[in-house]
């Protein structure tokens, strides 16, 4: 059976936020979406302390910020975002997908952020395929729902493994990287799980199940 190395995007690929990158673009472009209270507040410390419970509850409702929004229009967004983030490849990370890559394991990016920022920045980076959020449009427009469920925790880990039963991978002779303690249900799926610049609980589990950890920035 074939061999995947899956990997999460925020703080594990890039240093910060793709959604704080996405929402510049789409504001470039002339698209505007109602901005939750305290979102700058929210993106400092997320960047220094990764996810909690209450925001990514709130952005598991993203969907809603696009109703009525043009999809073409939210796509262009995407894949210039896509662009900027691919540049800002962390070095380590870079690294690890042409170690895995040269083994000849399958590359899957396994993240919350939705298809139009993922897709293209998967296919950017050469990922085999890509799990994401996927956003309901009717008529080229978003109706303000999900067409999936949202990629975050157990749903994440129902996703990956559902993915991998359908190709044929044997995750218990794979790997996999994150920096969140809500992925840890999709670490315990694979054989070689690694804590990417972890949150301080993640960081205590891994230290605790002896998982590799590692800092792939300051």
């Amino acid at each position: 059976m074939a061999t995947v190395a899956v990997f999460d995007l925020d703080r594990t690929l890039i240093a910060g936020s793709s959604a704080q990158t996405f929402g510049q673009m789409l504001r470039d472009i002339g698209v505007e979406i109602p901005a939750p209270p305290g979102q700058s507040a929210y993106f400092a410390l997320y960047e220094r302390f990764g996810e909690d419970p209450i925001t990514m509850r709130i952005a598991r409702h993203a969907a809603r910020l696009f109703q009525g929004q043009d999809v073409a229009k939210v796509e262009l967004a995407g894949r210039l975002a896509a662009e900027v983030l691919a540049s800002d490849l962390l070095d380590m990370a870079q690294g690890a997908l042409a170690r895995h890559r040269k083994q000849g394991a399958k590359l899957l990016l396994a993240t919350t952020a939705p298809q139009e920022l993922a897709g293209p920045f998967g296919e950017a980076l050469r990922f085999d395929d890509v799990l994401c959020t996927r956003y309901r449009s009717v008529g080229g427009v978003y109706d303000g729902t999900n067409e999936t469920d949202y990629v975050w925790g157990t749903k994440k880990a129902a996703t990956v493994a559902q993915w991998a039963g359908e190709n044929a991978v044997d995750l218990t002779k794979s790997s996999a990287y994150s920096d969140s303690w809500y992925d840890v249900p999709m670490l315990e799926l694979v054989g070689r799980p690694t804590a990417v610049n972890a949150d301080m609980r993640l960081n205590a589990l891994a230290r605790s199940r002896g998982w590799d950890r590692q800092r792939w920035f300051e």
